[in-house]
């Protein structure tokens, strides 16, 4: 478990994190665990003592602490297999080994274990209860305690070495003194990551449990890199610092009302939407889901002077339970390639319109085909809670884009200053349906743009 847990982290840089890649990696490991079951049987049959036990579990730990030595080099030789089945050939070529080396170990140990044939099934079931057992407290220790503050290298180590020292401690109970050295010696040397680094100076780098950051300074600017793709880049040195991407199209909201007081943003990155409102006297509530984007948009963007609430957590459980009210609200919420889809669902609006007040707008970011279906069925989605829905695009003339929305009951006009700008900008959206938590496949047809989506952040930045 805590291999396809860390396994997903590892494989998002280059495939992303949708279903394709969770899919890929519960699949790779039931198979390799199958087939490690079955292999683990028939030799525990042909070789039932306790030294090959041990040597099994000194291989399958090994097999997980090398994982980090190669992962990073390895997975993105698939891209261009495309996603689903780049992901899939990935976790199978990156992963498999190790967890088959896993599954040899419980047939081992049963037979090993199991004094009489009628006493197998009491064995059986005892080890498999304590394997879940392991399994629960190590996906829970992984995701609540050691994922959080570590390099997912250093939880791989670490999960490695718990699995070999019993097989090097057995190993000296049965005399194989040789295996049991040549063991530790593998578990002492230094296993480099191969993780390669944006280009530019380092200014900060970490894994948490929802995705790497990586912040580097490169042409006078500083860039925030979200699982290995652009997601902000600003010069920090000079006002407006946000003349990039899709950042400048949320200047229409303040146009739309004036009169606004009040501001929720729901997502922040490197909080670039804070730069570009500075002059406005808000109230803003920021809601980010990583606790790291807060830290690293306050003191590596230096852009949360203006933020007096912070809300750690995520938006939808938040607009639940809050007891705000607000007159703008920007969703910012897409990662390099994939929406959260329980924030763009028609349930999800209805939610957050409860919190809005009376004409209140709400801007939402979203990347996908000029023409494909998922950000018409955005548009749809928004249109079935609000009474007026307009949408701008960063490339209107381009293949793939990043759309603003905008959605009010009231008037969304602007002033002249806009509407030139506007006029060139605006979208429309024909066809498409309205997502629902029940089904919302937005995702899963952004799935044939992602790659090239991925690519051409890459290409450009």
């Amino acid at each position: 478990m805590v291999v396809e847990l860390l396994g997903v982290r590892l494989i998002a840089p280059v495939f992303g994190t949708g279903f394709h890649v969770w899919a890929s990696l519960i699949s790779v490991a039931l198979f390799a665990l199958a087939v490690g079951y079955f292999v683990g049987g028939r030799l525990a049959d042909r070789f039932p003592r306790p030294a090959p036990f041990f040597g099994v579990l000194v291989a399958a730990g090994l097999g997980v602490l090398l994982i980090p030595l190669y992962a990073s080099a390895l997975i993105p030789t698939f891209e261009s297999a495309g996603l689903r089945l780049g992901a899939l050939l990935a976790a199978t070529v990156t992963f498999l080994p190790p967890l088959f080396l896993l599954g040899l170990a419980t047939p081992y140990a049963i037979r090993i274990s199991a004094e009489t044939v009628a006493g197998v099934g009491s064995v059986a079931g005892r080890l498999y209860a304590i394997s879940t057992c392991g399994s629960v407290a190590g996906t829970l220790l992984t995701g609540f305690l050691l994922a959080p503050v570590l390099e997912i290298d250093a939880v791989l180590r670490a999960t490695g070495s718990v699995v070999v020292l019993p097989g090097v401690l057995g190993l000296a109970v049965f005399r194989r003194w040789g295996l049991g050295a040549a063991a530790v010696l593998l578990l002492l040397l230094p296993t480099p990551s191969g993780r390669a680094l944006p280009a530019g100076t380092p200014v900060f780098s970490v894994d948490t449990p929802y995705q790497r950051i990586d912040i580097v300074d490169r042409d006078g600017e500083r860039w925030m890199y979200l699982d290995g793709c652009v997601h902000t880049h600003m010069n920090l040195d000079v006002t407006p610092r946000t003349e990039w991407g899709y950042i400048p199209l949320f200047q229409f909201l303040p146009d739309f009302r004036p009169e606004a007081r009040t501001l929720l943003a729901i997502g922040i990155g490197g909080g670039a939407l804070f730069s570009l409102v500075e002059a406005e006297e808000y109230e803003i509530t920021a809601v980010e889901i990583d606790p790291v984007v807060v830290e690293v948009a306050r003191e590596q963007f230096g852009t949360m002077d203006q933020v007096k609430m912070v809300e750690i957590g995520d938006g939808r459980p938040f607009v639940r339970r809050t007891a705000r009210r607000f007159d703008l609200v920007v969703l910012d919420v897409v990662g390099a390639d994939l929406m959260p889809d329980h924030l763009i669902t028609v349930e999800f609006f209805r939610e957050l319109y409860a919190v809005m007040n009376q004409d209140a707008v709400v801007a939402l970011n979203a990347i996908g085909a000029r023409e494909g279906r998922s950000l018409a069925s955005l548009y749809r989605t928004l249109e079935a809670v609000f009474e007026n829905v307009d949408g701008f695009a960063t490339n209107p003339g381009g293949e793939i884009t990043n759309v603003i929305f905008y959605a009010s009951d009231g008037p969304l006009d602007l002033s002249w200053v806009f509407e030139s700008e506007a006029d060139d900008l605006r979208l429309r959206f024909p066809g498409g349906q309205v997502l629902r938590d029940a089904l919302n496949p937005f995702n899963f047809w952004n799935a044939p743009w992602s790659r090239m989506i991925r690519a051409n952040r890459a290409k450009r930045y």
